[in-house]
């Protein structure tokens, strides 16, 4: 259960006021306190989104009445900012206005963590199998998705030609046919003793998955690479990165309940 303690700290956390040992305390927490972790997205999402709706003054504002409302109550320590009720009530606040006023938020922070996140896939010099097979790979190169995705089906047992084919679906906005192509080659590695695209089949998966609006599996993604050091992934992501993919998992979950 979340105490005083906590919330302070993570007030203090995103002001940046604390020492390099109580930041570190903090990560730490957040990463084995799944309620603490949500309590950080929600403030963090709440508080880019004022920052970018303009409307940072009218929730500090909120925060202010909450707080001369629970002025009367006995005082406590200076490092805890807030009381636990007027904490909730104010981020319940903040996020009412987020609902009405935040719609530029919540709608483009998936397309801007997309554009920040998005690599081009730069096709190495692979061997030939052949005059077809070079002219797959001149297509993926001169960007000709339509031509490599006809030239290839699903049930084709070419690793390397169904990634092409599944990146150029993926290029071409077809996240479906994308996910398919590349879920089929983890397939195939299942039963192969060399594992081919494992690293990029996770990373443009999880581009897949933030673009289809499943932000849990994105967020399962993210996670599983940035917990191998040997991936060639791991450091695409920071924290800030979990903490907004966090956010919006929130938000797809509490849809979800809502629909």
């Amino acid at each position: 259960m979340l105490d005083n303690k906590y919330i302070a700290l993570l007030d203090d956390y995103l002001d940046d006021n604390l020492s390099s040992e109580e930041t570190e305390k903090v990560l730490s927490e957040v990463e084995s306190n799944p309620e603490l972790k949500e309590l950080l997205g929600i403030l963090a999402l709440t508080r880019d989104s004022i920052r970018m709706s303009g409307h940072r003054e009218t929730i500090k504002e909120i925060q202010r009445e909450f707080e001369k409302k629970e002025s009367n109550l006995d005082s406590i320590s200076k490092v805890v900012k807030f009381k636990p009720l007027g904490w909730w009530i104010g981020i319940a606040a903040s996020l009412s206005i987020l609902l009405l006023v935040g719609n530029y938020w919540v709608q483009n922070l998936p397309d801007n963590l997309y554009q920040d996140k998005y690599m081009a896939y730069e096709i190495p010099t692979m061997r030939s199998a052949g005059q077809a097979d070079d002219k797959l790979q001149d297509d993926f190169k001169n960007k000709i998705w339509d031509s490599v995705t006809k030239s290839v089906n699903l049930e084709d047992q070419n690793r390397k030609n169904l990634f092409l084919a599944g990146l150029s679906y993926f290029e071409l906005k077809d996240y479906s046919n994308a996910q398919q192509y590349l879920s089929k080659i983890k397939e195939i590695n299942d039963s192969e003793t060399g594992k081919l695209f494992e690293d990029e089949i996770d990373y443009y998966l999880f581009l897949i998955h933030l673009r289809s609006e499943k932000y849990q599996d994105a967020r399962l993604l993210m996670n599983k690479i940035s917990s191998d050091t040997n991936h060639t992934y791991h450091d695409s992501f920071d924290f800030g990165d979990r903490i907004k993919l966090g956010a919006l998992g929130i938000f797809e979950s509490k849809s979800k309940i809502s629909k």
